[in-house]
């Protein structure tokens, strides 16, 4: 297998030093001989065949490669223009072509001018101009795509979270992954287009759906961004710093940043109820008062080498963590015990993360591109807890070194009429080494591997597209002392997708995934947490999770209204729940397999009533079904509402969000109605933004746990306050757009129980 891998990088290696492409420069200007930028040039065969095409810059300019000499037809087009055709011959390896130009096509009626819609698509992606009051009313590329209100879209732009009918949009810069550090610290101006792949192929087909934020690009210089984020009424915030130079093809990125919370716990209340056989318990506790502390440095080095034919990126990180916990509460037994007990808790976990990452992109001749990624994450992590209650303790103390690496391998091949062929080979190992000592002490070594190997063909026939993934996972599991776990499954993926106009979609598609239990899941250890409860492993839960998921999706736009709709059916095998039991004067806490069952299905709607004011409005309707060692079904309507007023330099933003009740295992959490509000100023390098949840009430969200073992019902008060943010940026030297940085994850694996 070795000796395969090098052939291929060896031959792939002279492809790309050997080769060589005909360049062609050109400019597409207006009728008054000005730089029109964001214009689409594409490159034709005489048959009309798609060869490549490319997009002008904020000077009008353009750059296309081409692989041989001959006779070619050029297209251009623009928003607002006629487009235009013409037809070249190409017969040097450096060709310079006249200045084309573009004849305006708005019409002015009553002082407004109509020039066409900023989303368009172009093949199987749409691409988003952002209109200039998105990107002056936001600092961050977050915050731009908030303010773009896409519907179905829901983005979090304090946690840095981006989800499309409630799943997860993977997030790109220039074409390479990003994170939520990459994109906080991308700034909006700074972006020229938008492409929101809403039907993944090529790099993007292992994702849902996919955000690439298109950058300017410079030469030479760099920039700063300096983010102070406060909490207000409390000692919680967040202070960062990012600087990027760049000279010529290479670029440097540097990241710092500390946070901190020290707060009051927030306020609980919960009754339990213990049905043990021959007595049962009733438990009542009140939280009268404890602290959180939780503290988070991280640092990070990334150096990035682009050009026409490849990509490399070389980056190292460094996170340290340290959370602490204190509780103090009132225990009330009731009959037959009829007794009151001091409660004292507490928890600390400390960890440090190193990590390395590289990734290298490689263009090959004849539309095909090679991409080859690796990681490698050490955490080492200590984690303590103390459980008093009057004079009797309960110690657990845990100390790990935990491992990850993943290599990643993508080939793809372009074909004409945008048919595509795509191969994926991913590895993924973790081992943990853990020693537990207190209520639990133990060794325990285990390791995971699993190798995913898939091949994906998209065909498009005029309006319809058809993609076809098969593939195959190998999982392998072992813990020290036991027989090595194996398991093969298949990975497959199909596809529908029918486009009757330029403005409408339905989307199609169905899905057979695999998965593996977490390793902490299936440990033999037990961890004591309190004198009625403990946690245990199952070694003996099914080591594979299959899934089963079947969509469609449909989007249409309609003069300043976009509108999307899906609707989610499917269901997991050997899915993992919390199971409990009674042994001896403890009720147990493990987990058993069991399967799950869900049908979503969601609509929205985002009006552009004006420049300065836009809304979207969403419904979600949700059916969960678990038949494990007992059956639970629930269903749950949520609605909510975002609007965004734009005045000046301040941007107004209010979220509702109504009622409803969800159901985690064998809980049901109700959240009752929210609000958020938010306040921004954004003038020249500086960014103010101001924001609150429920300001004028507490926010509540109650919790019930019925089970034959056990009912129990908790109540959480949240601390009122509120959040500010600062952020000042500043060029030096030539200002040089990011392409693609600091991909930082504060977060560390772990498998401890």
């Amino acid at each position: 297998m070795k000796r395969c891998i090098l052939y291929v990088l060896a031959i792939c290696t002279c492809a790309i030093t050997s080769y060589s492409k005909n360049i062609v420069f050109g400019k597409v200007v207006s009728a008054d001989s000005i730089g029109i930028e964001y214009a689409s040039v594409r490159l034709l065969a005489t048959d009309s065949t798609f060869i490549t095409g490319a997009t002008t810059d904020s000077n009008g300019k353009y750059t296309l490669e081409l692989n041989k000499n001959g006779k070619y037809i050029l297209q251009y087009s623009a928003l607002g223009y006629n487009s235009k055709q013409i037809n070249a011959e190409i017969t040097k390896k450096t060709t310079i072509l006249p200045a084309t130009i573009l004849e305006d096509n708005s019409k002015q009626l009553s002082e407004v001018t109509i020039t066409g819609s900023r989303i368009s698509r172009v093949d199987n992606h749409l691409l988003i101009i952002p209109d200039r009051m998105s990107v002056k009313h936001s600092f961050s590329a977050h915050q731009l795509l908030e303010n773009l209100m896409l519907p179905g879209f829901e983005v979090n732009t304090q946690a840095g979270i981006v989800n499309l009918f409630n799943k997860g949009v993977s997030l790109y810069i220039d074409g390479q992954p990003a994170d939520y550090n990459m994109v906080k610290n991308l700034r909006s101006r700074d972006v020229e287009k938008i492409e929101y792949h809403d039907v993944p192929s090529g790099r993007y087909s292992a994702d849902y759906a996919a955000i690439n934020f298109i950058t300017r690009k410079y030469k030479f210089g760099g920039y700063a961004n300096f983010d102070v984020q406060q909490c207000i009424g409390h000692l919680n915030g967040t202070y960062e710093g990012y600087a990027q130079i760049a000279n010529d093809n290479t670029k440097y990125h540097v990241l710092g940043g500390y946070s901190m919370w020290n707060m009051s716990r927030d306020s609980e209340y919960s009754l339990e109820t213990y049905k043990f056989p021959d007595n049962p318990v009733t438990r009542e506790d009140r939280n009268l008062g404890g602290r959180t502390e939780r503290y988070c440095e991280y640092g990070q080095i990334r150096v990035e080498r682009t050009n026409q034919k490849n990509q490399f990126a070389l980056q190292t990180s460094l996170v340290h963590s340290y959370n602490k916990k204190k509780q103090d509460g009132l225990l009330t037994y009731s009959s037959p015990y009829d007794i009151e007990e001091q409660l004292s808790a507490f928890n600390k976990d400390n960890a440090l993360s190193p990590s390395f990452s590289g990734n290298a992109f490689f263009y090959l001749p004849s539309q095909q591109w090679i991409s080859i990624n690796g990681s490698i994450e050490y955490t080492s992590r200590e984690k303590r807890s103390l459980y008093t209650v009057n004079d009797n303790s309960i110690p657990n103390e845990a100390k790990e070194n935990y491992l990850q690496a993943t290599a990643m391998v993508y080939y793809s091949k372009s074909f004409k009429h945008n048919n595509s062929l795509v191969a994926v080979i991913k590895e993924s190992f973790k081992t943990s080494s853990i020693n537990y000592s207190g209520s639990f002490n133990s060794w325990e070594h285990l390791w995971n591997s699993d190798l995913l190997a898939l091949a994906s063909y998209r065909h498009q026939i005029r309006k319809v597209s058809f993609s076809a993934q098969l593939g195959f996972i190998l999982s392998q599991i072992r813990f020290h002392g036991n027989k090595l776990s194996t398991k093969a499954a298949p990975n497959t993926y199909l596809e529908f997708v029918y486009r009757p106009t330029k403005f409408q979609q339905l989307r199609a598609n169905s899905s057979i995934g695999f998965g593996t239990t977490p390793l902490a899941y299936l440990t033999d250890g037990e961890i004591q947490s309190d004198f009625l409860n403990s946690r245990r492993g199952n070694p003996l839960l099914k080591r594979n999770m299959y899934y089963y998921n079947n969509n469609l999706d449909y989007s249409i736009q309609f003069g300043r209204f976009n509108a999307a709709s899906s609707i989610t059916y499917g269901w997991q095998d050997n899915a993992i729940f919390n199971f409990y039991y009674f042994d001896s004067d403890k009720l147990v806490q493990t987990f058993e397999n069991g399967n799950l069952y869900y049908l979503t299905s969601m609509t929205s709607l985002s009006w552009n009533a004006c420049k300065s004011f836009r809304m979207n409005l969403t419904g979600m309707y949700n059916h969960r079904e678990i038949k494990s060692f007992q059956t639970r079904f629930h269903n749950y309507f949520v609605g909510k509402l975002n609007a965004t007023y734009f005045w000046r330099d301040f941007r107004f933003n209010v979220s509702l969000a109504t009622p409803f009740k969800t159901m985690t295992d064998w809980t049901t959490t109700k959240n009752y109605f929210k609000y958020d509000l938010n306040i921004a100023w954004n003038h020249k390098n500086w960014s103010i933004s101001a924001w609150a949840s429920n300001p004028f009430c507490r926010i509540k969200t109650t919790s019930n746990l019925d089970i034959p073992e056990l009912n129990k019902y908790w109540e959480i008060f949240q601390s009122r306050s509120g959040m500010v943010k600062v952020t000042y940026t500043f060029d030096f030297g030539k200002k040089i757009q990011r392409a693609g940085v600091d991909q930082l994850n504060t977060s560390t694996g772990s498998a401890i129980l």
